[in-house]
């Protein structure tokens, strides 16, 4: 049995914001056949990762901590494919118990990522220190969720602004943004995403569906949420692949 791609979000599924130089690369499904209305499901591609991949204690987290599968999803909050991503997780895992969906950062800009030349997304580490600080307070979904939704209006006094809305802006807050260990989580996760061959924004893997490891799974969040409706059902699942060179 070939495991199927759903037709959900195939455009969420299929791009990526990437940190190789040149404008953002933006991966489309083939033309369907003529007269065809919608393309052929894909199979869904999972794949050993090449380097280790693992949660850090302070990640940002949806959903139970204990729960038995997992999602991680490298992201940039200023990537327009990383909100549709992280808004069908987090809805997702809302809905299951037991799963948790973790984020980790990778902006695509050299203020803090240093795999990128130039500000691809010049407000991008600015709001990952934001989210990372909302974390701190337990409102790191709430402001992930405001940053993923106005992208065009990122700049410091709009995430101010958006951190206010979800009632985090205070003297903490302030001082977590411009604390130096705040800007060493996220260059922690750049090197995590390095070390597991991340190409670009998002990237997904999965724990707990292939026994206990970490699985990158490609196809973007439809593809993620079919495999673990699968394991969850006891039905078949991909088949694993080699890690990518």
């Amino acid at each position: 049995m070939t495991f199927q791609r759903p037709a959900l979000g195939a455009l969420v599924a299929l791009a990526a914001c990437t940190h190789r130089p040149g404008p953002p690369a933006t991966v489309l499904p083939e033309s369907p056949l003529p007269m065809s209305p919608t393309p052929a499901p894909r199979p869904i591609v999972a794949t050993l990762p090449r380097g280790l991949v693992q949660e850090d204690p302070d990640d940002a987290v949806v959903g139970p901590g204990t729960a038995p599968m997992a999602v991680l999803e490298w992201s940039d909050l200023q990537c327009p494919f990383c909100g549709p991503s992280y808004g069908l997780l987090s809805a997702y895992v809302k809905q299951h118990d037991d799963v948790r969906l973790v984020l980790k950062h990778y902006p695509i800009s050299g203020q803090c990522n240093p795999n990128v030349s130039g500000e691809r997304h010049e407000h991008a580490c600015a709001a990952a220190r934001a989210v990372i600080c909302a974390n701190q307070q337990g409102r790191f979904d709430e402001l992930a969720g405001l940053l993923f939704a106005n992208q065009a209006t990122l700049a410091d006094s709009d995430i101010d602004a958006f951190a206010r809305q979800v009632d985090v802006y205070n003297p903490r807050f302030t001082a977590c943004m411009q604390d130096p260990a705040t800007a060493a989580i996220i260059l922690r996760d750049v090197k995590a995403a390095e070390a597991a061959n991340v190409q670009g924004t998002p990237t997904l893997f999965v724990h707990g569906v292939w026994g206990p490891r970490w699985v990158q799974v490609h196809g973007g969040a439809p593809a993620v949420m079919a495999v673990l409706d699968a394991a969850r059902a006891h039905e078949p699942l991909p088949a694993l692949s080699a890690p990518e060179p």
